[in-house]
């Protein structure tokens, strides 16, 4: 994992993931303004994206850079990674409202398309 002012990457980029020929998912950017907590704590600067095996929707990296997003790295990145969860797993997992970690878990559902708002 690297550390760098306000960004967490955990050690793996697109460059990594392509040189093998894996076929990636990117998840979009889910930018932290569109995040309720984000915006009543004015701290809106930032994103959260997942890559993706796109064979078996395994989770191989995620991208964030932000405020407080070293808070949202143990779930999404070393817990998910580790157990091989998928983004699907991600996404379907119930998430409180009003807190950052609805940002990963957003991301995670535009992974696929799905309707992140009703």
């Amino acid at each position: 994992m690297l550390l760098a002012g306000l960004s967490l990457y955990l050690l793996v980029t697109l460059g990594m993931l392509l040189a093998p020929n894996i076929d990636v998912l990117i998840g979009m950017r889910m930018l932290l303004t569109a995040n309720s907590r984000a915006k009543i704590n004015h701290e809106t600067e930032g994103f959260v994206k997942i890559l993706a095996d796109a064979n078996t929707d395994r989770i191989l990296g995620v991208h964030m850079i932000g405020p407080s997003v070293g808070q949202l790295i143990g779930e999404y990145c070393v817990v998910a990674m580790e157990f091989s969860a998928s983004v699907e797993d991600i996404a379907l997992t119930c998430h409180p409202h009003l807190t950052r970690s609805e940002a990963g878990r957003q991301t995670a559902m535009g992974v696929h398309g799905w309707t992140m708002q009703a």
